[in-house]
């Protein structure tokens, strides 16, 4: 009797952990993929200088053989990402794209002329 009661005990215990445990886990992954992608974002002028050729934002983060930034599973960015253009140089047009994620957004900004990206709004 005492192992039953101690048993159920530990299956309410876990029920009430369980779902807590995965939204912190998905968050945690969610924090871990936006820290990469920035990082990746900053590098695009020097990736868009050592190639050599011009190229806009959506460019390098589309597939191809022009791709300098690669997006994780479910991520994508607007449109306007086609109106930040980098030189040959690696100097940039500045502006802002949004990324996203299922229903997260997040707002970058990019302020020439090395365009690095910093966090503008999110939802």
């Amino acid at each position: 009797l005492e192992l039953m009661v101690v048993l159920a005990i530990m299956g309410i215990i876990m029920g009430m952990a369980t779902p807590r445990l995965i939204k912190m886990y998905d968050a945690m992954q969610f924090s871990l993929e936006k820290d990469d992608i920035l990082f990746q974002l900053s590098s695009i002028s020097f990736g868009v200088y050592s190639n050599g050729v011009a190229i806009n934002l959506q460019e390098a983060v589309t597939a191809g053989e022009r791709q300098i930034v690669v997006l994780p599973k479910g991520w994508s960015i607007s449109p306007k990402a086609s109106e930040i253009t980098y030189s040959v140089y690696g100097f940039c047009s500045g502006g802002e794209a949004e990324l996203s994620k299922g229903n997260k957004k997040m707002r970058i900004a990019f302020a020439p002329p090395l365009c690095s990206p910093s966090l503008s709004g999110s939802q």
